[in-house]
């Protein structure tokens, strides 16, 4: 279709883009390097928003510091950022400290139990959160927890608009009623039906057909097999590889 479109309209030697958005990102770098190295279609830039390049980065969250290192920095960033003291500098530190002492205090486990109190913590002091809860994760702040947890007192719970990469994550918040707990030490996940009023926000575009935000006929046709698992970071990198001007 790019392809075609090029052709028609007589763009081959316009400079090209290729945005890609959350399942965007997964596909953007393999569409990218399929029209290199099949169609001899080269493109000078690709933006990946909130890309979805490592489906795996999540796994074994029970053993291994990755995804909770990928989760941290979004949430103190937020918390930096309700407080109006969100600078570089503050994040950067933020970034030493998930990459440094938090990931070697997660390896440790159970084996160095004053490490393990300093970084629950620090953690608290980072993300704002109660202590409490921090204590019950473990340390490990799942951002859905954390959006459940950041406006409790006010009785709401939060909707994140999650931007995922693999460095670092951040999202957007916006917020509705929660119900109460029935057992105050019980931390309960909330139903999310943010998803339905957000997509208002996205239907009202001028066109002469229907305009599905979501399909769920089409996402019950995503083929989650092994391919999907690999993700596409090797296309992204062989399609930088593949041409060094281009930017992504």
């Amino acid at each position: 279709m790019i392809y075609d479109w090029l052709v028609k309209n007589d763009r081959l030697s316009s400079r090209k883009y290729l945005v890609g958005e959350s399942y965007g990102g997964f596909r953007g770098p393999r569409v990218t390097y399929y029209l290199q190295s099949q169609l001899g279609i080269a493109l000078n830039g690709v933006v990946l928003v909130s890309p979805y390049l490592n489906p795996t980065v999540d796994d074994n969250g029970d053993l291994s510091p990755l995804p909770w290192m990928m989760t941290l920095p979004s949430i103190p960033r937020r918390n930096l950022e309700r407080e109006k003291k969100l600078t570089p500098q503050a994040m950067a530190e933020v970034i030493a400290y998930t990459q440094g002492e938090y990931a070697t205090t997660l390896l440790k486990g159970r084996s160095d139990p004053e490490a393990t109190k300093d970084m629950i913590q620090h953690v608290t002091e980072l993300t704002g959160l109660d202590p409490a809860f921090v204590r019950v994760s473990g340390g490990r702040i799942e951002t859905g927890a954390y959006l459940r947890e950041v406006f409790r007192e006010e009785g709401k719970t939060g909707i994140g608009l999650r931007l995922k990469c693999d460095v670092v994550r951040s999202f957007s918040i916006c917020t509705g009623a929660a119900g109460e707990r029935s057992n105050p030490g019980q931390y309960y996940r909330a139903h999310d039906h943010g998803d339905g009023r957000l997509h208002h926000a996205y239907s009202g575009l001028e066109i002469d057909a229907r305009y599905n935000a979501l399909s769920y006929d089409v996402n019950r046709m995503w083929d989650r097999d092994d391919d999907l698992r690999n993700g596409s970071v090797t296309q992204l990198r062989q399609a930088v590889a593949a041409d060094p001007k281009m930017r992504s």
